[in-house]
């Protein structure tokens, strides 16, 4: 059972990073297309539909996977068959209405986010919020047989068809208006989650025929009601379901208060879709450090799971520690390249996508400081639901998100700082769950933390290879061309940082085992005297 565990987590961890990987690709000719006015509308319907999403499947397909779980480890064939359908027939009612509510509600959302052109991108998205809780009953029921496959395969597909119908269908759109284009896009993830349901349903149907016998042969438990199966899936989804919403719906307020706040500053509805649009292509960037914790973090779960059934605190808290410390001699050099060369990358990946590049650049650079604190936050995150406290990181969530949108409603009052705002409470957002996650964890695992090992040497040596990224990138390589000087800076920027976390910081081997191919780096370094 562990190891099945084990295996189903690490192909789940996979298909997330290639989803990750090809996201971030799909973003870059996305916003050439659409241009940062059209990634912004795209962006505040995405929220919409997540926060949908999140109220209607996020809880569901593991309510599925437990109770079809358990009853098969009783040889219940029938009572795995009983659920998965009661939950299905759940999934659709609720999608149906999700999506009815959503499409006839189009106007009024527009009118609350005072942007009539983000209509088509809202109500495009309506069918999605059909497919996506069937889709999530499927998955869920293979989840409960142990299948992970099907689940993996089925994001990928989504992923796929996300990306070239929702670029077919903005190219063909944008000669009809940015507005169409965008819902254009928008209809590409409703296609998408229709691809990957048609997935689900063939390959439930050949399960089906399969297993027949099972089903037929098995006992019926007629003493389980209809009525009680049902509560038993309510009582497992809808408080997971309540604890996804926390984000998406601190994210809907918050781009409804920056279109209100800059109209009554003198912008108009467009400055603010821009600005959204150019706040959404720094996270893109953002992101690609943001694979690897989301990798690290996936493969930790069952390890500190495991630690904590067996009660095994030494181990547990070395893990803790050594995969924070990883996390943070990742993350602070990643701020900080991102900061130093914000403006290149930025007119390397959307110089046709943006019509000011010096505000997307200082947008991104202050973004760049949130990457650490992202990092470290899905980690704890993590750490926390191992240790059995899920409620802590979405009360934590929701703390800090009050404080994130008080001081956005603050920035945005100020006409010179407006622009920053977002960003600025972005920054604060993470660090208060950083505090927060770290007191908790602290609480129930007595850790106790070397801060001039975990926090000042990496920052000491990250702070010197971005002086080094910085003269190299802005001062001897000034007249070559900007993806070959900033490929040069980074590679030395790299090597700077690699010498200096072997040498200066004096990194353990125990520290590497948790980066993917360790085996194989490990007796490298050792070759090349970076590692005793």
């Amino acid at each position: 059972m562990k190891n099945k565990f084990i295996k189903g987590a690490v192909i789940l961890s996979l298909s997330n990073i290639i989803i990750k990987v090809l996201g971030v690709f799909y973003r870059i000719p996305l916003s050439r297309i659409l241009t940062t006015v059209g990634i912004g509308y795209a962006t505040i319907a995405n929220d919409i539909y997540n926060l949908f999403i999140g109220l209607s499947t996020s809880g569901i397909n593991i309510a599925i996977a437990k109770l079809v779980s358990e009853r098969l480890a009783k040889n219940d064939y029938y009572g795995a068959k009983r659920v998965f359908e009661i939950a299905l027939l759940i999934g659709t009612i609720v999608g149906l209405i999700l999506s009815i509510l959503l499409f006839i509600s189009g106007d009024l959302l527009t009118k609350f986010l005072k942007n009539d052109n983000v209509y088509y991108s809202i109500i495009a998205l309506a069918p999605g919020l059909l497919f996506v809780p069937i889709m999530s009953s499927f998955r869920g029921y293979f989840q409960g047989h142990n299948n992970m496959i099907h689940t993996a395969v089925s994001q990928i597909i989504e992923q796929v068809f996300r990306i070239f119908s929702g670029l077919l269908l903005g190219w063909i759109f944008i000669t009809k208006g940015i507005d169409i284009a965008s819902g254009g896009v928008s209809l590409g993830v409703s296609i998408a989650a229709f691809s990957a349901l048609l997935y689900m349903a063939i390959v439930y149907v050949f399960h089906r025929k399969k297993r027949d016998h099972r089903y037929i042969r098995s006992e019926k438990d007629e003493s389980e009601t209809n009525k009680a199966i049902i509560m038993e899936i309510l009582k497992i989804s809808v408080p997971l379901s309540l604890g996804a919403i926390a984000m998406p719906l601190i994210s809907f307020i918050e781009k409804a208060m920056i279109t209100r706040r800059l109209l009554t500053l003198g912008f108009l509805k467009e400055d603010a879709a821009d600005l959204i649009g150019q706040i959404a292509l720094g996270r893109i960037v953002l992101n690609f450090p943001l694979i690897f914790s989301i990798s690290l973090s996936t493969s930790l779960l069952p390890v500190i799971s495991e630690y904590m059934t067996n009660k095994n605190k030494e181990d547990l808290n070395k893990t803790i520690k050594s995969s924070l410390f990883i996390i943070i001699l990742i993350g602070l050099p990643s701020s900080l390249g991102i900061w130093v060369l914000s403006k290149p990358i930025i007119q390397l990946l959307f110089s046709t996508s943006t019509n000011d590049i010096e505000l997307t650049s200082k947008l991104l650079s202050i973004s760049s400081i949130s990457v650490i604190f992202i990092m470290v936050t899905q980690c704890m995150n993590v750490y926390l639901n191992g240790l059995g406290k899920v409620h802590i990181p979405i009360r934590n969530i929701m703390i800090s998100g009050v404080f994130k949108l008080i001081l956005t409603y603050i920035l945005l009052s100020y006409r010179m700082i407006a622009m920053y705002g977002s960003v600025i409470s972005t920054i604060i957002f993470y660090i208060i769950i950083v505090i927060l996650d770290f007191i908790a964890i602290k609480q129930y695992t007595n850790i106790e933390i070397d801060i001039q090992k975990l926090i000042l040497k990496p920052l000491i040596s990250s702070i010197i290879m971005g002086y080094i990224v910085f003269i190299t990138k802005y001062i001897i390589l000034q007249d070559v061309k900007n993806i070959l000087s900033i490929a040069i800076s980074v590679v030395i920027g790299v090597l700077v940082y690699s010498i200096l976390i072997f040498k200066f910081i004096g990194i353990e081997e125990r520290y590497l085992s948790f980066l993917p191919y360790h085996e194989q780096i490990i007796p490298i370094l050792k070759r090349i005297h970076l590692l005793d």
